[in-house]
């Protein structure tokens, strides 16, 4: 899967003159395929692999500061560029399901990586605030602001899971499953991260026709690329 695209003057409003517009171009490719192994008629093992790739970069010819009049005009450089933004995805899966007798087990594991780089120099040029015509006739802003600091970013994220669950049927309408699920990720140093579920299935009926399914556990929340 292969996709491109490419705005002029994206991020430009009613009251934005034209010289505050810029360039944006962006691209994302992306790879995915599965294969699946019956080993017997109770033993399947499925794995699954996705490559992503993106890239985006926003330019501008205007690095003049930014002014904004309420209400009436934002003219000056649009302050959103430079900004570049590079990212490759990688996720592995592979999953084992064995069938014997009452129990059905599932186990697994998981990969996930990223690896982000880019550059953002947001308002480095500046931006001054008038409160109204008026105030911008008199040269007297009510606000300036002005970034600084390190404008680019690079680092890699990897995220790793192992799961075992077992679907036991102990009758012929209730079925237990419980189960037992482990995670890492980098940039955190926790490491008792077990996560323990419990679930059931149960059909009240002789026709089946109606289900009631409930369960309970623990859950973990990655830490996403946002925050880093």
């Amino acid at each position: 899967d292969h996709g491109k695209d490419r705005r002029r003057g994206a991020e430009l409003t009613v009251i934005d003159l034209p010289e505050r517009s810029s360039d944006t171009r962006s691209s994302e490719q992306n790879l995915q395929g599965g294969y699946r192994a019956i080993f017997s008629p109770n033993l399947i093992n499925e794995a699954q692999l996705r490559l992503t790739r993106e890239r985006s970069k926003n330019m501008t010819d205007n690095a003049e500061a930014a002014v904004e009049v309420g209400g009436s005009f934002n003219s000056g450089g649009p302050q959103c560029c430079p900004e570049t933004f590079a990212a490759e995805r990688l996720s592995i899966a592979d999953n084992l399901t064995l069938s014997r007798g009452r129990n059905l087990v599932k186990t697994g594991a998981s990969v996930t990586g990223s690896h982000i780089s880019g550059l953002s120099q947001r308002d480095f040029g500046g931006t001054f605030y008038y409160a109204s015509l008026s105030f911008f006739r008199l040269r007297r802003p009510i606000l300036y602001t002005i970034s600084a600091g390190e404008p680019g970013l690079n680092f890699g994220l990897w995220q790793y899971a192992v799961y075992a669950q077992d679907e036991i049927r102990l009758t012929q309408g209730f079925t237990l499953s419980p189960g037992l699920r482990y995670e890492r990720q980098t940039y955190l140093d926790d490491r008792n991260n077990f996560a323990p579920r419990l679930g059931f299935a149960w059909s009240p009926f002789k026709g089946q026709n109606t289900v009631v399914r409930g369960g309970s556990g623990i859950f973990y929340q990655q830490l996403e690329e946002g925050p880093l």
